[in-house]
């Protein structure tokens, strides 16, 4: 049975109100994903069905640490089609968000979802996180990449004095914790399981 109201339970657990503007543009987005973004291989075969839950909603949760405003730039690395950087720019109109892929492809896809919803503050890019320079990064997030503890630390290199980064954990059982990096779950009661975030400091 389909359960309404995913999105509407993220943003009201990260203090986001989303206008009927926004939550429109959010269901393009969905939509997208579930047709042409499922086509180029953006989400799994078999995943159509949970967009909103498992990518959209999913994708708010990564605004955790910004409950009292975004953050004025925010870079998501391995991006893909724009997750959670697109939902996260619809969300804050007035944050600059960069996609951050290697993947030509991935970054095609992302700018067609772009002119189709129509984003003014949000670019792609094409790279790797080891280009991308030391310090100069208000906020970052990493929502389904692999890397490990070298991720984590590739992050808190580009973020400033004052940044803060977020990667998406697990959503079986706790991970393993690190004293340097704090850890956040998000309750059952949201998503219908509980979400680890990663939440990682630049110093």
């Amino acid at each position: 049975m389909k359960h309404e109201g995913w999105l509407e339970r993220a943003a009201s657990y990260v203090g986001l109100e989303l206008t009927g503007e926004q939550r429109a543009k959010l269901e393009v987005f969905g939509r997208w994903l579930g047709t042409e973004g499922a086509t180029g291989g953006a989400i799994g075969p078999n995943e159509a069905a949970r967009i909103e839950q498992r990518h959209l909603a999913d994708s708010l949760l990564f605004a955790f640490p910004w409950r009292q405003g975004p953050p004025p730039a925010l870079m998501d690395v391995g991006s893909g089609v724009g997750l959670p950087g697109i939902p996260l720019a619809v969300a804050w109109p007035d944050c600059a968000v960069t996609l951050l892929d290697r993947s030509a492809r991935r970054c095609t896809l992302a700018r067609r979802a772009l002119r189709i919803l129509e984003l003014r503050n949000v670019e792609v890019r094409q790279g790797d996180l080891e280009s991308v320079e030391s310090g100069g990064w208000h906020a970052a997030t990493a929502r389904a990449v692999s890397g490990g503890w070298q991720l984590v630390e590739e992050i808190r290199r580009v973020l400033t004095s004052e940044g803060l980064g977020v990667v998406g954990g697990s959503h079986t059982t706790p991970p393993v914790a690190r004293s340097d990096i704090g850890v956040v779950e998000i309750p059952g009661e949201v998503l219908d399981h509980p979400v680890w975030l990663f939440i990682i400091r630049s110093s």
